[in-house]
């Protein structure tokens, strides 16, 4: 886009910028806005109005590092285990009530959609419930937002002595052995845990402030922003001729449907640049500087979430062993410890537990699976005709191949050592002459020296 000039005559500097005029919606209404200093007297912008769920809402950095936690930590299916006598453990069966109740809570949502709700609740509120529910032998498990939950009694030591529920219809009281509490760490009161949100508002006010005024910079700004010098020579604008040249500017120039639009000046005008572009306004770094500062907060490697270029592959894989040991490993303690302490007692077997399936992540990197599993047993784990089989390849008939290879170099505990070669010690014995047909060696003799001779 550009400008022209037109000669016309008048004088003054008029600077381009909101109109100060009022100005109504569609119903009639007066528009109001208040400056950054008054907004802040009255207390607008100090972030304590929003609520933790509007955060999630509207904050794309915090929706991110949220749904990557309650995503992948739900990816990995909550399984049950019970514990044997010699140390080792089994999967239970799949018809153990804890097992059938993980894999459906409650009749309309699924486990993988449970467990992810309830770390979500967890990152965003510092806080998640279940409350256990039973008719007869049935039970289910029912998840309760935070908002609608309140601790009663109690201490801040010792935790609550009851639950209520209130979605609208009045309080509910709930036992505490009829609520599974997650909760992150609260420096005043166990009876609630604290958001990491919380401590992050600061931030995400800058960053909320940021996109509004991003939106109302393409929204307004013109095209070519500046202000506009009149020469003296042009005379005096007074106050109606002033608001309707500014008026007929803004609707010339405003907004992104006027963009390339040509500007036209009058009165030997000159238009100066005035503002500073996206790239000097840094719009761009602003916002990664809020994803990392959120992604920081959750434990959450950048590179994961942004997928920048400065990443390499060897770094990836770092990053993605990041992700499992610091990022979803006390997330996932958390969950599992709080399920082991509040809910399988309930199932009156002490030797049952619950524990994520962290091998659930690596199910597309067959080479790691397989790498560390070598070097857990260093020893062949597959028989050939197993591997024939992944391959889609015939059996070989014979039963040599169907169990795995055992190295010469391993012994199992049971196994005798293999026998040792022991050499003799002593003279050698000297050959007699009978032994030897001698006519035979001299014509192999002489036949090698005619050989060698020729």
């Amino acid at each position: 886009m550009g400008w022209l000039r037109r000669n016309k005559g008048q004088h003054e500097s008029s600077k381009i910028g909101a109109a100060t005029y009022p100005r109504f919606d569609s119903g009639g209404r007066p528009i109001v806005e208040f400056t950054p200093e008054v907004r802040t007297s009255l207390g607008l912008d100090t972030g304590v109005s929003v609520d933790l769920g509007t955060i999630y809402r509207t904050q794309a950095a915090v929706r991110l590092c949220v749904d990557f936690l309650a995503d992948n930590i739900a990816h990995c299916k909550l399984k049950v285990y019970r514990k044997q006598a010699d140390g080792d453990r089994e999967e239970v069966e799949a018809d153990h009530p804890l097992v059938k109740l993980l894999a459906n809570p409650n009749g309309y949502v699924s486990g993988y959609e449970f467990i992810r709700d309830t770390i979500a609740d967890l990152a965003i509120y510092g806080n998640a419930h279940w409350v256990r529910r039973s008719a007869g032998d049935a039970q289910a498990l029912v998840r309760v937002m935070p908002t609608y939950v309140t601790g009663k009694g109690g201490s801040p030591v010792s935790g609550p002595r009851r639950y209520e529920i209130d979605v609208g219809g009045g309080p509910v009281p709930v036992a505490p052995q009829d609520m599974v509490h997650f909760r992150c760490y609260n420096p005043e009161d166990v009876r609630v845990g604290t958001s990491v949100l919380e401590s992050l508002r600061s931030v995400i006010n800058e960053e909320r402030e940021a996109s509004r005024h991003r939106a109302k910079f393409w929204r307004n700004a013109a095209r070519y922003e500046g202000w506009i010098k009149r020469p003296k020579s042009a005379g005096h604008w007074n106050r109606e001729q002033r608001r309707e040249f500014r008026q007929d500017w803004q609707e010339a120039m405003s907004g992104s449907q006027n963009a390339g639009v040509t500007a036209i000046l009058e009165d030997d005008m000159e238009l100066h640049p005035g503002s500073f572009s996206p790239k000097d306004a840094e719009f761009i770094l602003g916002r990664e500087w809020g994803l990392e500062l959120v992604a920081t907060g959750y434990h959450i490697p950048l590179a994961v979430l942004s997928r920048k270029g400065t990443a390499t592959f060897a770094s990836m894989k770092e990053f993605h062993t990041m992700v499992y040991v610091d990022t979803l490993g006390p997330w996932m303690a958390m969950a599992e410890k709080a399920v082991n302490i509040q809910l399988v007692p309930l199932f009156n077997d002490p030797t049952l537990y619950v524990e994520f399936f962290i091998e659930e992540k690596l199910q597309g990197d067959f080479e790691t699976q397989s790498e560390a599993m070598r070097r857990a047993i260093h020893v062949p784990y597959m028989s050939v005709n197993e591997g024939r089989r992944l391959r889609n390849l015939p059996r070989i008939d014979d039963p040599d191949f169907d169990v795995p290879a055992k190295l010469t170099t391993y012994l199992y505990e049971t196994q005798p050592a293999p026998p040792t070669v022991v050499r003799q010690e002593g003279p050698i014995r000297e050959a007699a002459v009978d032994d030897f047909d001698l006519a035979d060696l001299e014509a192999l003799a002489n036949g090698k020296a005619q050989t060698n001779g020729n």
